[in-house]
């Protein structure tokens, strides 16, 4: 796959932040001729600013990887999302979307027709809750570099207040926000800055400093541990410490998926919900009669993520096709871009619908039900040693993935390398939960699975996506002008010369999995 791609990232901030216990010092030094050429600071024009920090009661926006805040200044109401972003010493770059609303009351947020409720909405907050108040004094002083705006110095007083009952002293900060195209200049005013005025780094923002101050700690992992747990080094041990390990890694890629930013968010997820749905599959011996019905629902979830993903891999391969194309093929297939976007806005649609509906709040449930409780009513197989009983649960996937790959001819059906796909995910997700088991024999054989999973993925992939495109001109056909229908055939022939080229790749990466690293894994399973 190629580099996540960012959907309506909001703007970028670029700033250096740091705490300063002399503010006038630090004012005075900007006004002076102090600053590198050709920098200048106006004269500071000073707000008062009143932020509101909100969340929901089980941490979506901070899940998500966000602060809410509402801003009151000069008699403006603005809610903002800001990313935690990345910070380096004092840099931080974060993402910064914003909305004006009209209100400075919390659950008006949710009905916004603006980018944050907008955001809100997908990640299914119903309610917030405010969890401080950051009251402000600044001082802002534009800076200019031969007559353009280059950024921003704000020097900042605050204090911070929980339930109207102010619980901090004063915090100083020097922040200095840099205009697009600026970074390289103002880094030079920052070292000056630095220098002279002995500031240091700031080691929190202003968010995290009132989290702490309100004492504050978000949930973020749910409890899962175990209410009871199973004796060491049994097989139900082993199950449930992946299944628990499993669930909480999909929890963390359920709000960027929510929010559609990063592609790749929701391809992790995806991949968690496979992972979990063969944990269940692996050791269903050892667990309650209810992971049965848990392993169902975690397939239909699957589906509703995949369409999205579906669209997501095709507009990906579309433009990697655009770029390496002549300038009149790329203009062909840039006409087919706008079917491929309203089919994944359609889907993303369904998809949010689908996580906010009961039946994924029930499936939650239900899993996070059977990861803490489920120890205490696990059957009497979950007490079997993991070293006796792992080989007999292992077997069938291997003699699953060598009759099914055995078969395959270079002219078969593509559902039957499909098929072989899914017996070789089941094979390798088995592995990686019994690594700890087998090591490095395991691990060999799972590297090579993942080898052969590039080719099948990339050949389900390019079937897929012939059987959508065929659908389209079925369906709209007539109604395409003859560019697009052109693009759409070149893009068939494509994808069909993409998987005979994967066809003949696909012999040499199975060889690798069935030869030596498979004999070693079997060798293995036999002295256990």
């Amino acid at each position: 796959m190629r580099s996540p791609q960012i959907r309506n990232g909001g703007e970028r901030e670029v700033e250096w932040q740091f705490d300063a216990a002399d503010l006038s010092a630090v004012r005075t030094w900007c006004l002076s001729s102090s600053l590198p050429s050709p920098l200048r600071a106006a004269a500071p024009v000073q707000r008062q600013i009143g932020d509101v920090y909100l969340d929901s009661d089980d941490w979506r926006v901070y899940r998500s990887r966000y602060a809410l805040r509402l801003r009151s200044s000069e008699g403006r109401i603005t809610a903002t999302l800001k990313s935690f972003g990345e910070a380096s010493g004092a840099l931080r770059k974060r993402v910064e979307i914003s909305e004006r609303v009209t209100t400075a009351e919390p659950g008006t947020l949710l009905d916004a027709p603006g980018p944050v409720g907008e955001r809100l909405r997908a990640l299914g907050v119903h309610s917030l809750r405010p969890l401080f108040e950051l009251r402000m004094l600044r001082q802002a002083l534009p800076v200019e570099a031969s007559g353009a705006v280059a950024g921003e110095i704000a020097l900042d007083t605050s204090a911070v207040l929980v339930g109207g009952r102010r619980v901090s002293g004063h915090l100083q900060r020097v922040e200095v926000e840099v205009a697009e195209g600026y970074e390289a200049t103002l880094q030079l005013l920052v070292d000056a800055l630095q220098e002279d005025c002995a500031i240091q780094p700031a080691t929190r923002s202003k968010y995290e400093f009132g989290l702490e101050l309100a004492g504050l700690r978000p949930l973020v992992d749910r409890d899962l541990a175990p209410r009871r747990g199973l004796p060491e080094g049994s097989v139900g041990e082993v199950a449930f410490a992946t299944l628990r390990e499993q669930w909480r890694s999909l929890l963390e890629e359920e709000p960027g998926t929510r929010l559609g930013d990063d592609v790749e968010t929701l391809h992790r997820m995806r991949v968690q919900v496979r992972r979990l749905r063969a944990a269940l599959r692996l050791f269903q011996r050892c667990l309650p009669g209810e992971s049965a019905a848990l392993r169902r629902e975690l397939r239909w979830l699957g589906a509703e993520l995949g369409a999205v993903r579906d669209a997501d891999v095709q507009l990906e391969q579309l433009e990697a096709w655009q770029e390496a194309a002549g300038a009149g093929e790329r203009a062909a297939f840039e006409s087919l871009r706008p079917l491929l976007e309203a089919e994944r806005r359609v889907a993303r649609a369904e998809m949010l619908q689908s996580l906010n509906s009961e039946r994924y709040t029930r499936l939650g449930a239900g899993m996070t039900d059977l990861v803490r409780e489920g120890p205490a009513r696990a059957p009497a197989a979950a007490l079997t040693p993991a070293r006796e009983a792992l080989p007999g649960l292992l077997r069938p996937y291997l003699r699953a993935v060598r009759r099914q790959g055995d078969a395959i001819a270079g002219d078969s059906p593509a559902s039957e390398y499909h098929a072989l796909r899914i017996r070789g995910k089941r094979l390798r997700y088995a592995l990686e939960c019994m690594s700890d088991e087998y090591g490095r024999a395991a691990k060999r054989l799972a590297r090579a699975l993942r080898r052969l999973q590039e080719v099948l993925g990339a050949h389900q992939d390019a079937a897929v996506a012939i059987k959508r495109l065929r659908v389209i001109a079925e369906e709209e056909g007539t109604e395409l002008p003859p560019r697009t229908v052109l693009a759409m055939g070149e893009v068939l022939e494509r994808y069909r010369v993409q998987m005979l080229e994967l066809r003949v790749a696909f012999p040499s990466a199975y060889a690798r999995v069935r030869g030596e690293r498979w004999r070693t894994l079997r060798a293995a399973l036999q002295e256990s």
